[in-house]
């Protein structure tokens, strides 16, 4: 085995998105780091792959040796963000030993159209700080922006041209496609999904709650995918739709919502306050109808001005919300 492409993975709609661009770009020679064993759950684990465990410094120096002994020149890293201690140790150690060709960001969420930014003496920064201590490794604490760091210039892959790192010169842009055509539903059937968010404090959702149901008056099913890190019983949100819906399903499934739908065809509209799968799941299937709510109150002053303006080309739209009673 040769590696000429290291890729960090720590969430299941990552992988996603990594399969995606290994497909688009037909890369060979690559081998994925996974940061939790749950990701690669009910399979084998191929001999490009690696998982660290809960034994993760053991884990941590086996992977520096696999990467030493298979690299026979230097080698593109991939990554969504360098908010993860094992991101960071496996870029800091090829830097160190000068096996680093560059660095590539892959898509997750909504990270290449509205950015997220740490504070620099933040719990978790400071979390991760220790942990890698403990792994004899770096971690450097994130200050702003958790995507752009230690690099002057990187590559960026995106589902979409328009990112907010289109206008810098030290990034280049590689648009990639979401899947194959073939997953495309052309016929929907009436169903509604409705995804869950994780900040619950800053909407109101009674109101939506309400939007909603004068709304899906005329879809057949209405389900209810909760936020991978919300447990349901604290799921205000849910608690609304439950009260005005009571006949919503729930989804329990650790899979990222873009491969869920490629099996449900039924679902032909769905909905997020602030869900980072709107876009995608309007690239994935253009025929779904996929609303939003609240978006600027979500983000706050966050919110980027590109992700509204990817909104508006997909043709992504925005809930009516009633203040009426019923």
């Amino acid at each position: 085995m040769e590696i000429k492409h290291i890729f960090v993975i720590f969430t299941k709609a990552q992988e996603l998105h990594v399969n995606n661009l290994i497909s688009s770009v037909n890369l060979t020679d690559y081998f994925k780091v996974y940061t939790n064993r749950s990701l690669i759950s009910n399979r084998e684990i191929s001999s490009n792959e690696f998982v660290i465990g809960i034994n993760y410094l053991f884990d941590f120096f086996r992977l520096k040796s696999i990467i030493r002994k298979n690299i026979s020149g230097k080698v593109s890293f991939y990554t969504a963000h360098f908010l993860n201690v094992f991101t960071q140790g496996i870029y800091f150690y090829l830097k160190k030993n000068d096996f680093l060709k560059n660095v590539c960001i892959y898509p997750d969420g909504n990270l290449l159209f509205n950015g997220y930014k740490e504070r620099k003496w933040s719990l978790g920064n400071i979390l991760r700080k220790i942990k890698s201590y403990l792994m004899f490794s770096k971690y450097v604490l994130v200050n702003g922006d958790i995507c752009l760091k230690f690099e002057q210039e990187f590559k960026i892959y995106s589902y979409l041209p328009n990112t907010r790192y289109t206008s810098l010169g030290n990034c280049s842009i590689e648009v990639i496609r979401f899947g194959n055509s073939q997953d495309v539903f052309t016929s929907l059937g009436d169903d509604l999904l409705i995804l869950g968010h994780y900040n619950q404090k800053v909407v109101d959702h009674k109101l939506i709650a309400l939007s909603i149901d004068h709304w899906e008056e005329s879809r057949a099913n209405v389900f209810y995918k909760p936020h991978p890190r919300r447990e349901l019983a604290e799921d205000s949100f849910y608690s609304e739709l439950k009260t005005r819906i009571p006949s919503i399903e729930v989804i329990e499934s650790n899979s990222p919502i873009e491969s869920l739908l490629i099996t449900r065809s039924n679902i032909g509209y769905v909905f997020a306050v602030a869900s980072s799968s709107l876009i995608n799941l309007k690239i994935s299937n253009p025929n779904i109808e996929v609303y939003y709510a609240c978006l600027k109150d979500y983000f706050g002053n966050s919110y980027s001005r590109v992700l509204e303006e990817n909104i508006v080309t997909l043709g992504i739209k925005e809930l009516v919300l009633q203040h009426d009673k019923k």
